[in-house]
This record gives structure tokens, sequence and C-alpha cells, in this order.
């Protein structure tokens, strides 16, 4: 049967008939033979009128066959007709859809095309069916289809007869296919070829459908529904009649045909077996059945959860209907089990899935369970007559006898593919009769298994290696190769042998320019028979794509076949980043490199490779994020940039996917408008046919439909056919001409229905389209014709409103000249056009509907002469438009207003028009925009208009005009803005990264319009202002460069300057742009744009650039870097935690800029604190975490001022520096990992944090933490005091609104004694109400009955108890079935308690890393989940098992990972370097302590007061270790306010408590030595009131040795002149001491060399810039915290005054440099 009838081929074999008065269609139905409708030519039957077909005449001598009764005749065609149309004698189904085409007006000779649906069959009439639709109206006259032939699923299945009000009654070709058969002419069955795959299809035609099978399985389907089974032997059949399958009743509804298997399928086997695909094909069915889209969702699990979803969508649709889903070849599956596991368990009840296989044996036990002998059907072999005439049909050529064809049938046993085989080698091999006899007694049984022909030939000719290499090469190739190559694969000792042997084997093959076996069973046995010869096959393949790295075919398959090959680690070491980076820049199909590196990792697991599983699961996890999320977010630019660079063909890939389209109609135009002027035929033509399926499903489904539908593809479809012109010539014009002519034919109706509105609607739509028709005319098609000229044949009716479709074809011409096309100068038709526009106007005059009039000016104003017209068309522009004045605002006040922007400024060029230079207004003033942003940006667009306006006047008259290049300067000038200017603009919103694109792109066009020589000016301009940005944010000032970026490549003139331009995007992306989402689309503009210019290897570089980024991380919810802290946990490490630690701190630090979205990256740091504790480097978390909270200066400074985009000025932009994690979160970090910490320490912790700034946030984990310390806390005073803390953190005013809650929560977790004790205490002080301990705190989760026991909890509880001694191999069998069983994969996390025990189980039982990769092996193939998440896991159930060795190629092979997705600069390792060797060697007490006095210093106050309270509370509870860290601190001399503080906090407690001091300075006698040496003087006079204090109390070393340092008086000094300004914040004491006489050289030298020494490295300017910077991180503390700079000069004040304190002026100096105690 001939392939499906296309439009082009309906519209070819079809031709407009006139018989005298009457007209009508007839159509070719074989070489010679043109069928119609008899009534048409009547007057030839009964007045002997001539016919008139096309510019032929026939007479009744040419009528052949005619029927009165059928209304049918047949005409003889005076040519021979290299194509016709073939009948099909098909069953008619209600509302079957059919398109109808013919010549209904004499006028058109283009035809129509209409789509309809059966709406009446009957058996009462001469005609037994008729079709109808919205779209056909009764008033309107359609009696010239009589005669057209009817197509329904590509097949004339009848011919139109008659009009009958708003249907078209038909014959059907069922009803006349005796009369048609009797006249010669071939009637076919129909056979429906319902989705399947192009290549498919030549083998299915080539095929004899098996009927018997067919009808089998038809009258199952019609009995049952469910699951279906048909099995045979390879070769039976299966494809077949699943392609060919389709039910002669309306009962059963084919929804879907899937093939796993498909020749020349470049996606690969992979691709079509795998889960995702199959998932792919059911949306994409339920899109086509339902015409409803289905939105796209990331993740794979929840679009399998949808699926039952959309499956009973279909089904509700028609509840009395067998919806049916094929699939076919389900041997080439390797996981069956989730494969099929896509589908529910309960189908829904009006649904049947028919799989196709070898056997039910292969087929889950889940679906075997489910199929019935009901429903299970056997592909038997083919009737031995239908055998026969395929025999005669294939081999008509060789004149076979009766006998013989009989024989080979025979012999076939009806077994298709033997069948075939047995065809193929007659048509392939000349043999005379004597050969053929003896060749057929020789026909080897085969008993319906091909595999025993395969075996006979083998014996016979397979034995010589020539041929044996050349098949067995053939049988390992992915895709098709031509026999050069095909040669270049054989080993060297088989090449020259090849032509000798390759044509007697040329009969198991197919295709001539494009090579492969015939079928996969063939493969099959070759693979079966030579194991062993199948790796050398492959190393021989790989040979030649080593020796052809460029090879196209190499590009595609060179790892492939290394996985295939005898040294398959090969392929391991291949795949790597290198490689898919390479393949991304040839353009390799996603689908082979996804399905490339699944094949490595299925090696790996066979080798139980843990650390190559995890190596190649994180590059999955880059490429999938690659080409699922990223560049399929940017299809549209890709393809852009690819059809800039030449790369048609990759282009397509992001534009069509079979034949749908993945773009909207609009880029489709552009899309074709750029193919097709780039010559790229083909491609265009591929994305025309795509455009034109989804236009007649819009004709069919949605035109005329009564819930509205848009107008708008109509336009599209002659822009579209417009274009094809240049590939498909007159085909175009035909196409064009056709919609237009149906739009007036709508137009008419409307208007003769008197439906107002509807005509408006078809006459605007019919005018958009033809001015677009004309304006692409102009542009590419010289000597097109005005309407002055219009030949007297063409009749146009001309009136007012022609002007306007004149006018808009002229803006269309501008229009298209886009940035990315060939720039095409006015044209001489163009010029013609703006003369036809005069004259139109002149002799029809023009509408003054305010749309018209702008159409007119804006058509006119650059190009006409015409003053009367155009000043006339302005005057009455503004009589309509009145004085209205931009509003810069939408009604949301907020976004802006484009509609009035772009009203606004055609008016002023309208004012421009008709204004002289002197009347010009005076330019804004530059100051006036901080004041009055708004006002400012309307003046500004006001004077660009109206100098556009000007220009265009003066330009068309020749008037000289070079004395306004200075005002455009000028006014270029004025968009001189600051950053640190555009943070002032009040309530600016967004607006001004709007507002000032538009700006450029006005003055770049008018540059390039009327001052093209100094376009340097602009692109200098824009150059020295890109320093600041040209005064906007990065999203604006990217949208500048890539405005003007456009408007200037147009010009080839403008290259330098466009380079240069596009040089500073690249530049500014590259640096500044770190978010995924915004970097991608800007780098792929960028490839574009060199491509646009020529500049292949930069786009190259771009292009590589883009490449490297485009793999992560997501901007949101980007959880993935949670695996640093995983690995950090491991068990089995030693020492690579040290190695590596400062690097994934980097990578964190480097992520949480403008990459990602922050707070998810401040979590992972946060667990970064936690990771470290658990890997026991608490000194590494707590130095860690200062460091995140107050870095050092340096690093404030580096962490402020390094992303400098959007900075207003340096250090003003969005990272503040400091604060970079959330304290309490990190605190919660020390007290889950730290067990040995102290339950008073743990308490002392909880107190501080428990009241922050995010209460809700944490509380929870706060009063947990507090109660269990409590607990433990065996003193009842201790208690006390704890309670007093409890009380005082209740009583808190932030706490107001979750109070009720933390004391629930302290009542969950206390024990009921000490929660008594507690409420007691609380409500002796306060008078608050404390619930009762045994009002149980109810969970927020509402409780359930008994859980239904599932695959899970049996597993666990065999675990436990093991009743039937299982093995431990066993148990794991059980446990890993467990997953399958309930279909939910091991990789989720938290699902439920049960499995997540399940989980832990599963772990304890696996005692190796290969024990893990072994048994988890197909979990880890069939996931669905994203790759990291498996890593993540993976390295779960590996904790413990790896060697050090294993686990340092793990943490390298993870770190690498993040390099590659953050590609981190250097600077931040430099920043973390110290973690490398950071150690403290305290105990877990110590070192929280000190951090405990270290927050003494924090610039919060609710932190460093409570740290203050709480260090008190630890001092009643443990004060040795407490007095030991602050003498520590206190005497440390370091340049810090702690030291001093701790000294102050020190004296507090001695002056409560002197003996805890005294007992600390017994046990350390060499620090009272150590105390005397400290040269800070209030550090010094504090120590010296402690001793004073102890002498009171018997104890008087310390006094004894501090005094003794001082001397009674000093030698007087003399006033100083002294003020330094780095000294300027302890100016006043140094004042008040040189009030005092004591001050000398001495001191003024010391003083100054101590600030230095002091600031180190640092300038003190840098030093008062971090603090700026640190109080901007906090400020809630800008009015209390000094900052470091202070606390630097107060130490450097209090070391340099020491030498000169006496015993008489202590006081005195203690009193000035600490007024009223203030330290």
């Amino acid at each position: 049967m001939e392939s499906i009838i296309s439009t082009q081929q309906l519209e070819n074999c079809s031709f407009q008939i006139i018989c005298g008065t009457d007209q009508g269609t007839s159509f070719l139905v074989a070489e010679h033979l043109l069928l119609t409708a008899r009534h048409v030519i009547l007057d030839c039957l009964e007045e002997n009128e001539n016919i008139t077909i096309g510019d032929a005449q026939y007479s009744r001598d040419d009528i052949v066959k005619e029927d009165k009764h059928l209304d049918l005749c047949l005409i003889r065609w005076k040519n021979k007709a290299e194509k016709y149309l073939h009948l099909t004698n098909a069953k008619l189904s209600f509302n079957q859809p059919c398109a109808l085409f013919g010549f209904p007006y004499v006028e058109n000779n283009y035809g129509l095309h209409l789509g309809t649906r059966v709406n009446k069959i009957t058996v009462e009439a001469h005609w037994d069916f008729s079709v109808s639709d919205s779209a056909v109206n009764e008033d309107m006259n359609y009696e010239g289809l009589s005669g057209g032939a009817v197509v329904s699923n590509g097949r004339v299945i009848g011919i139109s007869l008659m009009q009958q009000s708003r249907s078209i009654l038909a014959i059907s070709v069922s009803k006349a296919s005796e009369w048609l058969l009797e006249a010669g002419v071939q009637v076919s069955d129909e056979e429906s070829l319902n989705k399947v795959p192009e290549s498919l299809k030549d083998q299915v035609n080539t095929s004899s459908p098996n009927y018997a099978v067919m009808e089998a399985l038809s009258s199952k389907l019609i009995n049952q529904r469910g699951w279906f089974l048909c099995y045979g032997s390879p070769g039976s059949g299966k494809t077949t009649l699943v392609a060919t399958f389709n039910a002669d009743i309306d009962d059963i509804k084919v929804c879907g045909r899937y093939f796993t298997k498909v020749p020349q399928d470049k996606r690969g086997s992979l691709s079509r077996t795998s889960q995702k695909s199959l998932i792919s094909w059911i949306e994409d069915s339920v899109t086509e059945v339902l015409d409803m889209p289905v939105d796209a969702l990331d993740k794979i699990e929840d679009r399998i959860e949808r699926i039952p979803i959309l499956l009973e969508h279909i089904c509700r649709q028609n509840p009395n209907i067998n919806h049916t889903y094929f699939i076919d070849g389900l041997d080439e599956v390797d996981d069956l089990d989730s494969f099929l596991g896509i589908f529910p368990n309960e189908l829904p009840p009006n649904l049947s899935v028919v799989l196709s296989c070898t056997a039910q044996d292969i087929l889950p036990s889940n679906v075997k369970e489910k199929l019935l002998e009901e429903t299970i059907v056997e592909v038997t072999p083919l009737d031995i007559g239908q055998c026969e005439v395929y025999i005669r049909e294939e081999l008509q050529e060789k004149e076979l006898t009766t006998e013989a064809i009989q024989q080979i049938a025979h012999k076939s046993e009806g077994h298709p593919l033997y069948l075939q085989y047995l065809i193929n080698f007659l048509k392939t091999n000349e043999i005379n009769k004597d050969e053929l006899e003896h060749w057929v007694k020789e026909i080897p049984v085969i008993g319906g298994e091909i595999n025993k022909y395969y075996e006979a030939i083998w014996q016979k000719f397979f034995q010589e290696k020539d041929k044996l290499w050349i098949v067995l090469i053939l049988s390992q190739l992915r895709g098709t190769i031509d026999q050069e190559t095909l040669t270049s694969m054989l080993p060297d000792e088989y090449r020259l042998g090849f032509y000798s042997h390759f044509g007697p084997i040329s009969y198991l093959l197919k295709g001539e320019a494009h090579l492969e076996l015939y079928h996969a069973s063939f493969k099959q046995f070759i693979t079966s028979k030579v194991p062993a010869f199948i790796p050398l096959a492959n190393d021989s393949i790989s040979r030649f794509c080593e020796q052809q790295k460029d090879h196209p075919y190499t590009v595609d398959n060179k790892l492939y076949h290394l996985t295939l090959g005898s040294e398959k680690q090969h392929a391991v070491v291949l795949c790597n980043q290198e490689w898919a980076d390479f393949s991304a820049i040839k353009h390799v199909h996603p689908d082979l490199i996804v399905q490339d590196i699944k094949r490595v990792i299925t090696i790996v697991l066979d080798q139980k490779n843990s650390n190559e599983l995890i190596r190649l699961l994180l590059l999955l996890q880059r490429i999938e994020f690659r080409y699922d999320n990223v560049l399929a977010e940017n299809a549209k630019p890709m393809a852009a940039a690819l059809i800039a660079l030449e790369e048609y063909g990759a282009a397509m890939k992001y534009l069509v996917r079979g034949n749908n389209l993945l773009i909207d109609d609009d880029a489709v135009i552009d899309f074709l408008q750029l193919l097709y002027e780039n010559e790229a035929y083909e491609e265009g033509d591929t994305l025309l046919n795509a455009f034109n399926t989804r236009y007649r499903h819009f004709i069919h489904k949605e035109f005329g439909s009564s819930t509205g539908f848009s107008l708008n593809p109509f336009i599209k479809k002659v822009s579209a056919s417009t274009l094809s012109i240049m590939s498909q010539g007159k085909e175009g014009a035909k196409q064009t001409m056709q919609v237009l002519d149906s739009l007036k034919g709508f137009q008419n109706i409307a208007k003769k229905n008197n439906e107002e509105e509807a005509y408006q609607s078809f006459y605007l739509t019919r005018e958009m389209a033809a001015s677009w028709n004309y304006g692409y005319a102009m542009r590419s098609f010289e000597g097109s014709v005005t309407f002055k000229e219009a030949p007297e044949n063409i009749q146009v009716l001309l009136d007012e409103k022609m002007a306007r479709t004149r006018g808009l074809s002229i803006i269309h011409f501008h229009e298209l000249n886009r940035y990315n096309v060939q720039y095409t100068d006015k044209t001489d038709s163009y010029l013609k056009s703006i003369e036809d526009l005069e004259w139109l106007i002149d002799n029809y005059g023009y509408d003054t509907q305010k749309r018209t009039l702008f159409v007119l000016i804006k058509a006119l104003i650059g190009d006409s002469k015409r003053l009367d017209i155009i000043e006339a068309l302005i005057e009455k522009h503004f009589l309509s438009e009145g004085s209205q004045t931009l509003d810069m605002r939408e009604d949301n006040g907020v976004d802006l207003n484009y509609k009035s922007l772009h009203s606004s400024y055609f008016n002023a060029i309208c004012r421009g028009y008709n204004m002289a230079i002197d009347q010009l207004p005076a330019l804004p003033e530059h100051y006036s925009r901080l004041t009055h942003w708004e006002q400012y940006y309307k003046e500004l667009i006001e004077h660009l208009g109206l100098l556009e306006g000007m220009l265009s006047r003066k330009k068309v008259f020749g008037d000289d005009y070079s004395e306004l290049l200075k005002h455009l300067i000028d006014l270029l000038k004025l968009n001189e803005l600051k950053l640190e200017e555009r943070s002032h603009l009040e309530r600016s919103y967004l607006i001004p990264e709007d507002l000032v694109p538009f700006i450029f792109t006005k003055i770049a066009n008018i540059f390039t319009s009327f001052f093209r020589e100094s376009i340097d000016t602009l692109s200098s301009f824009i150059e020295q202002g890109s320093k600041d940005q040209l005064g906007v944010f990065t999203e604006g000032y990217r949208e500048i460069l890539v405005s003007v970026i456009e408007e200037l490549i147009k010009y080839e003139e403008a290259d330098p300057q466009t380079l240069s331009l596009i040089e500073l995007l690249e530049e500014h992306i590259v640096k500044h742009v770190q978010n995924r989402w915004e970097r991608t689309p800007g780098l792929i503009r960028v490839v574009e744009f060199y491509g646009l210019i020529i500049k292949k290897e930069r786009a190259k570089s771009a292009f590589e650039e883009m490449l490297k980024t485009s793999m992560g991380p997501s901007w949101y919810k980007e959880a993935q870097l949670q695996l640093l802290n995983t690995i950090l946990r491991l068990k089995s490490d030693q020492r690579s935690s040290a190695d590596y630690s400062w690097k994934f701190a980097s990578l964190l630090d480097y992520a949480s800029g403008e990459m990602t979205f922050q707070r998810y990256i401040r979590n992972e740091k946060e667990s970064f604190i936690g990771a470290l504790i658990a890997k026991g480097h608490l000194d590494k978390a707590i130095e860690y975490l200062k460091f995140e909270t107050l870095p050092p200066a340096p690093v404030v400074i580096q962490n402020a001022e390094y992303f400098t985009v959007d900075a207003k000025s340096l250090g003003n932009g969005y990272a503040l520096g400091a604060r970079n994690i959330t304290i309490q979160s990190a605190v919660l970090e020390i007290l889950e990992e730290c067990d040995d910490l102290s339950s008073y320490i743990r308490i002392s912790l909880c107190s501080i944090f428990t009241v922050n700034d995010d209460v809700f946030r944490y509380v929870e984990d706060f009063a947990r933490h507090m109660a269990t310390a409590l607990n433990d806390i065996e003193d009842p005073h201790h208690r006390l005091q704890v309670f007093d803390l409890i009380i005082d953190i209740i009583e808190a005013d932030q706490m107001k609104d979750e109070r009720t809650r933390y004391v629930s929560l302290l009542m969950s977790n206390l024990k009921s004694n000490i929660y008594e004790e507690l409420k007691k205490a609380v409500m002796a002080k306060k008078s608050w109400e404390f619930p009762n301990k045994n009002e149980e705190h109810q969970s927020d989760i509402e409780k359930t009955g008994d859980q239904k026991t599932d695959s899970f909890d049996e597993f666990n509880e065999l675990c436990e108890s093991n009743p039937n001694r299982l093995s431990r191999d066993k148990l794991i069998q059980q446990g890993t079935e467990a997953f399958a069983k309930e279909r939910i994969s091991i990789w989720y996390g938290n699902w439920s308690s049960s499995h997540k025990k399940s989980k832990e189980n599963l772990k304890a039982l696996l005692e190796s890393t290969d024990e893990v990769v072994e048994k988890l092996a197909t979990s880890v193939q069939n996931t669905t989940v994203e790759a990291w998440t498996v890593v993540d896991d993976l390295l779960w159930f590996l904790d413990g098992k790896l060697t050090q060795d294993q686990t340092n190629k793990v943490y390298k092979d993870i770190t690498d990972h993040f390099e590659l997705l953050i590609r981190p600069e250097g600077f931040v390792y430099q920043k973390y370097d110290w973690i490398k060797s950071y150690e403290n060697g305290a105990s877990t007490n110590n070192q929280v302590i000190r951090f405990i006095i270290w927050l003494l210093n924090h610039p919060l106050d609710w932190i460093n007061n409570s740290a203050l309270k709480t260090i008190q509370f630890m001092n009643h509870c443990v004060p040795a270790d407490v007095i030991v860290l602050l003498v520590e601190e206190s005497i440390s001399q370091k340049p810090s306010a702690l030291s001093e503080k701790s000294a102050a906090l020190l004296l507090d407690i001695v002056q409560k408590t002197p003996d805890k001091l005294r007992i600390v300075l017994e046990d350390n006698p060499d620090w009272i030595r150590a105390i005397a040496e400290v040269r800070h003087f209030t550090i010094f006079k504090y120590y010296l009131e402690m001793g004073n204090s102890l002498s009171a109390r018997g104890y008087s070393d310390l006094a004894d040795k501090l005094n003794s340092t001082l001397p009674e008086s000093i030698a007087g000094g003399r006033e100083v002149a002294f003020a330094e300004e780095m000294l300027t914040p302890v100016q006043k004491e140094i004042d008040e001491l040189n009030d005092l006489k004591i001050l000398d050289r001495e001191f003024c030298e010391s003083i100054l060399t101590t600030v230095e020494k002091a600031c180190g490295s640092m300038p003190w300017q840098d030093i008062l810039k971090a603090d700026k910077y640190l109080m901007r991180s906090y400020h809630e503390s800008r009015y209390t915290y000094e900052g470091n700079y202070h606390e630097l000069l107060r130490y450097v004040l209090n070391q340099s005054i020491m030498p000169r304190v006496a015993k008489n002026n202590v006081d005195q100096i203690f009193e000035i440099i600490n007024p009223s105690g203030n330290v």
C-alpha cells in the first residue's frame, strides 16, 4: 500500500473542473484516470458541453465510465500521472476526522482545505455519509467541492458530492468499490499506520499484515480490559502487528504505539528503553488524544505519580471505549519492573495495555499475575495464500512461475521475517530457472524459529571470515554507516575482499547509502554464536574511532564501542568531563551522552568499583542537569546561536522533537526566516512541516470552537507559507493565497450575516496576514506588484482601508530586518510601496482610526516627501490622541508602562517632524534626576523623539542635519549615571532597568539611521560608563548592551564597535553573573553575536565558557552541597577530612554569593560545623564559626568588595562582609555533636541563644537541649540557678508568641520531678499558669489507627527475629525486594519510618564495599532520583566499609565535582587556608567555654549580654574552668577588647567570691609573674584591684607583685602637641592625659609605633573600612558597637601609657581612660 497521503499530494493530484455553468473538483486515481462527481459534467453528457480541466479541454469521448445512482464519473486523463491518490475501503465511524479539498469558487484556482468530522452515516441514499464542522457555513456555497477527495487518516475514503445546509454529503470508497474495481481503479483495504516512527514505515509497508492475529487480538480487546500480551518468536511479525493494528469497530481506540527498537534511531536503544522515554511518550499521547497540554515537571517521580491521573483523564472522555496502548519490543528492556512500573497497579476500567515480546516469562511478576488466558495472543504465521500474493507483488520483475511462488510461500512457513529474507535474496541475486529450483529445494525448514534459518546460512557460508566480519561489525553498530566507513572499520586483513563478499550477504541488510542489519534478531543470533568475537569487533570499530577522531560516527559513538570492547577499563577512563564537554561542543544528541555514561556505570557496577561508581554518578548528575534544566530552559537562544554558527542540524534539536514543535508560533516564524534566508532549506522544511501539523490541529480542533479561539494562527500560517517560497517556490505562494482566500470567505459570510464583530476580526486578521506577506515580498522578491500597477485581471477592491494595509507592509519590512538576518536596505519594491501608499491616500483616502493614523505616519515619516499628507496625518493624530503625557508606571506602581512609553515616544517624533532646530526645548538639567528622576527621564525621552522626528524629515529632503549630532551627543551624555545615584532614585523599583535600555535602543537607532559614521561615539560612551554599569543594575546593563549590539550588528561597517560591546557583555557575564539561570542565556547570546560577526573562534570560546557553568548549581533549593557534609561524617576516614575540609569551606563560601539562594548554603555552612565536630575537629569547627560570624578585617573587606556587581561604590554591594551564617543554628550543631560537653555548658549555650532574632525557627531544639541538660543536673542549688535562666528566657519579649510552645517542649522532655521543681520556682516568682505534666503534649500530626503491614515491616521483623534462620544473603535479598515490591526507591529520604528502618537493617547486613555495590546495583541502575542523591545515600551505605585509600578517592571525586560546578577562584582557597593547620588541642569543655568568653565581644547586645550572664552562672557551677580561661584571655596581650572585658568580668567575680581566684593562683603561681608583665594599663589596674581584694582576705602575693612594679611617682612630663588623624577616636583621652603633664616624647613615639604594629600589614584606614562593613552586617548594633579599630586604639593607648603610670597617678589615669567605668 502507498504511504500516507500528504496535503501536498492531495493538492497536486486535484484539479478544478468546469463544465457549462457547473464547477467542481476532480482528482487522479490512476495514471490516466480522473474521478469526479457525475452531476458536475452533466452539461457534457446531456448537451455535449466541453469540460475544462486546468488548461485542457475534454469532451464526452473522454468519459470512461459514469453512474447516475452513485453520482460518480471517471474521465481519461490526457497526460501520464507520476503520482495519483490510492483509494481505501475503510469503515466509517461517527465523529471521525476528515479533510476535504476542492475548488468551491471559479475565481479561486488554488483550492480550499476543510477540516471536518463525520456527522451522519446512512444506507438510505446514494450518498452514505456526511461531514460537517463549525467552519462550514450554510450561507457559503461549497458546490465546487463536488467530486473532491475525502481524506481520513491519510487515506482517500470517499468523494464529496453536494452541500446540504452545513453538511457536505459524500459517498464512501467502500460503497463505490465494486464500480471502481470494474473500471480498473485500485481500491485497498484500510491499514492504519497510527503513530508509527518514520524509519519503521518502510519495514511495515514492505511487510504483509497478519490479519488472523489482528482479528484474534481485536476480539479479545472487545471482550476484555487490562493487560494483554502478544508473543511470538523473533521476526514473527509482532512489530508489524503493533504498527498496523486498527480495530474495525468504534469500541476500541488506539491511543498510542511505543517501539523500543526503531531502525536508524539516532537516539540509541537505551533512550527508548528508559523509563523516562516511556513517560514522555504517555504524556505526549495525552496531549494528542485530549488536545490538552501536559505541564512539565522537573522530578521524574512526580511525573510517575501523575500518570494514573493522566490515564484517567483519557478514559473519562468516553467510558464505553477500550482505550488501548501498544508497547512493542520488551525483550530490549533490561529492567522491565521499573519500565512498566510507571503504570498504576490497577488500570482504569476502560484502558488496556498490549505488550509485545518473545515470551511471557520475561515480564515482571505483577504483570504476569494480571494476564489471563483471554488476554494472551500468540503471533501465529501468515496465511500461505497471503504470502503468495506478497511474493508476487515484491518479485514482479523476476517473472516467477506460480509453482515457484507457491513453493517459496510454503517454505517460508508464513514467517514474516523469513519470507522477507527469501524475497531479499532473490532481489539481490541473479538466478536462473535451474538454480531457482535447486535453491527452493535447499530452503531450510525453520519450524517458525528464525534462528534455524540463521543456523542454516551460518553453516553454509558464514564460516568465511570475510563475510563473518562484515556482519559482525554491522551487528555492533549504533546507527547506520556507508560502505566506505564499514570497510574502514574492518580489520586490515578483511578489507581487500570486502566488495567481493558484500554482495552475497546484502539481502540480510537494508539501506543503500545507510547500511544496517535487516532485523535485530540477526544481531542477537550473531552475538550468541560468537560471543568471544563481539569484543573484538568493537575493538576494531574503536580502532577506527581512534584513527578518525573527527568522523561523525566517532564523535557520537566512540565511548559506546569501548564499553563493548575487550578493554572496558578504557571506557571507564574516557568517560569523564572532558569527553562530555567535547560531545556537547560537537552537538552529540544528549540522549546518547547520557546513555553512554549509564553504560559505563553498568561496567563499574559489574566491577564492584565503588569509587568509580561515585565519580560517574556525579558526572551523570552534571550532564543531566546541563541538558534537562539549563539548556532545556534556553532552547530558543541555543537554536539561534547554533544557526549563527551555521550548525543548522544541531539547532533543530532545540526546535522540533519528532514532528512536535518545542517553540511557540512567533518563534517558528523567526526561525523559519533564519533557516530559509541562510539556505538551510531541509531544516526549514522540517520546521515548516511541524508547524503545519500544529496549524492543521488548530483548524480541526480549535477553529470555530464555541468556547472561543484565536485567529492568530492564520497570520502565522501566511507568514510561514510566505517564507517557504524560498524553498518550495510556487507551492508556498499557493498555500499563502489559500489561507488569504479562506479568510476572505469567512469575512464575506460574517458580512452577509451582519456579524460585525466577526467581520472586523476576520478583516483585521486578513489585513495583518496580507501585509506581512507584502512586507516580506518587498524584502526578498523584486518586482512585487503595487496596487497602482495591478493588472486588470487581479480583482482587488480598493477603498479607504487599503492605505493601512500598504502601510502595515512597510512597517513589516522594517521589522523583518532583525539583528540576526542579512540586513536589507530599502529595495526598489520598498520605495515603490511608499509611492503606492501615497497614491492610495490620494485616490481612496483613509479612515481616521487611531491605529490607521499611527500606521500611516510610521510608514511614511522616514521616506515620503509628501509633506501635505504627513502633516495632515499628524494633525489628525493629535486631534484623536489629545494631550497625553507619559505615565511611567503601570497601575501597580511598580512596573514600567510600556504602552504609554511607546505612545509618548511616537508623539514626540510627530512633534519633532514639524519642528525647527531652534524650537528644540532646553535639555533637562543633569542634577535634577536625583530629585525628580521620573520627570528627568520623561524629558529625555521627549527630546529623543523630537530629535528623531526632526532628523527623519531632514534626511528625506536631503537637508543638512549635521549640527544635530551635537544634540544627540548631549542627550547621550545625559545618561551618565553612577550606581551610587541609582540607589537614591526613590520608589524606582526596577523601572530604570527597563527604561534605560529603551533609551539606549533609540539612541543606537538614531546613530545607525542618521550618523552611522559616528557610531564610535556611542560605543566609546558605553565603554567608559561600563565601570558603573551605565548607572543601572546588572539586568538593565546587560539589556542595554544586548539592545545596542542588536542594532549595530546589522551593519557590517559597525563591526569594530559591535565587537567591543560584545566583549564588554562577555566580560561582565563571566566576571559578575554567577546565577546559572542568567549566566547561561547571557553567554549563549554572546555566542550568537560572535557567530553573526564571523568570529567563530571567539564564539567557540564563549560556548565552552557557557558549558563550564551549565551543570549547576541550581539557584533555588540547591541541596546538593550537603554531599560535602555527608563525606565529612564518614566513619572510615582518618585523614582526608583534615586535608579537604579547607577546600569544602572554600567551595561553600564561593557558592554562597550570587550563585545560589543564600539561605540553603548558609544551612550547609552550619551543617559543616557539625560535620567537623563529628570528625573530631571541634577546634576547627569553632574557629570556622567565629570566622564566618566575625571574620578578620582583611577578610571582611574581601567579602564586601569582591563581588562588585550592582555595587553603588566599592564595598556597597550585596555582600555585607560578615555574619555569613546564623550563629544560633551553628550553636545547635555544637550541642548536637559534642556528646562529652558538660551539662552546665549546654545550659549556658541554650541560655544565650534561645532568645534570638528568629525564635520560632529554633525554639524547639533549644528547649530539647535545655531539658536534656537540666535532667543531668543533680545539685538542687544549681538547678535553682538554671530555673532563673529559664525564667529569663520565658520572660523575654521575643518569646511572647512562643512562650507556651517552649514551656510545653520543656514539659515533654524534663523528668517529672524536675519539671515540678521548675513549675514551683516559676510560679513563686511569676503569676504564670504552668500546665501539669500529665497534660500530654499532643502532636500536630493526626493519630491514625493500626497501620497496614507492608514489605518493609515484614523485612524489619525478619531482621529482628529471623524465625526461619535465613542466611545473610537471603535477608539481603528480602530487603532489596521489599523496595521493589513497594515500588519505593531505596534512595528516597525519610519516606516512612519502616522505609528508614529497612535501609538501616540493609546497611547492617552489607559487610563490604563490594557487597554494597553488588546488592544495590539494580537500585542504582533503575533509579529515577537525581544522581547526587544516590551518591549521598550510597556513601551512607558505604560508611565504615571504605579503606582509607577509597575514602581519599571519594574526597577527591566529590571535591572535583563541586569545583566543576562552582568553579571557585584561587583567592577563596587562600581565604580558608588556615583550616589546614589550625589545631587547639584543648578539651571539649575548655574550647566551648572559650567560645562563650569570645561571645563577650560579639557586636550584638543580646549575645554579649547573655554571654556575660551565663559566664557568671558557670562561675557558680564550674568556677575553676571559667576563672582559668578568663585569666588566660585577660593576659593574652591581644589587641582586642576581649582581654579587657575578661579582666573586668574576673574583677566582678573576685569582688563577689575572691577565694575562687586565690585557689587558681595558688595552683598556678607563675601566673602572678605573667600578670605583672601585662603592659595593658586597664587590665593591670583591674588585677591591682583584684590583688587588693585578695589582700583583705589574707592573700597578698598578687597585690605585692603588682605594686612592686609601680614607682611612687614619675618625673614630670610636659605638654605635647599631638594630633594625628589616625588617633581621632582616642584624641579626647590623649588630651586629658596631656593635661596631667605626664606625657613625653617616648609616649608619642610609642603610641605611633604600637598602632603600626597592631595594624600589621593593613593600613589603619582599611581597619576602619572593615569596621564599617562589620557594623553594616550587624546593623542592629550600630549605636553600641564601636568596632575593631576603636578597640585597637584603646589597646594601643593602654600599652603606651603604661610607662607613665605611678602609684600617685594610677587612679587619675584610670578615670580618664575608663570614664564612669566604661569598658
